[in-house]
């Protein structure tokens, strides 16, 4: 039998969900902030870090799927949110920010539909894209490897692991 190293145990990934919700926390604009969970990867990130924000936000989901239980993204995409963003400071809470396009395909149609602002949080980030857009930020960084667990799946599976993997 194979033992599977963690990369990021479920210590690590609490710790740096709280540093973030703390942040939030200390913002004076966060009554105005709808945090927005990019399913189907974001989901465990987005339970975790919402129950550690203290102020009150609106919460909701938007669909995204460009990878379709492909390796590579498609690019294709829909998005229907349930609240109204117009005005409103968002979030996006996503599992990973690979090249960004997805992030960055997300956050322009957010922005045509009003938002006040826009940022996008990952668990894991590719360092090279996040130094090119400062709306987008992650916990972790990214070296390139294929990484399942807390909301990252391998086409569909192993996703509700507690640490992050390689696959």
């Amino acid at each position: 039998m194979t033992t599977i190293q963690e990369v990021f145990s479920k210590e690590e990934i609490a710790e740096r969900v709280k540093d973030f919700a703390e942040k939030l926390n200390r913002s004076e604009n966060v009554s105005n902030t709808s945090l927005v969970c990019v399913l189907t990867g974001g989901l465990y990130f987005f339970s975790d870090l919402s129950k550690l924000i203290s102020k009150e936000v609106i919460c909701d989901f938007v669909g995204y799927s460009s990878y379709h239980d492909n390796l590579q993204s498609s690019g294709v995409f829909t998005l229907d949110l349930s609240h109204d963003i117009k005005g409103r400071d968002v979030i996006l809470v996503d599992d990973i920010i690979d090249t960004g396009s997805t992030a960055k395909a997300l956050m322009d149609e957010l922005e045509k539909k009003g938002a006040n602002s826009v940022r996008f949080l990952a668990v894991l980030g590719n360092v090279p894209v996040l130094k090119k857009d400062s709306r987008m930020e992650a916990l972790f960084d990214h070296d390139g490897k294929w990484m399942c667990g807390y909301g990252m799946d391998n086409k569909g599976f192993d996703r509700q692991g507690e640490d992050i993997v390689p696959i």
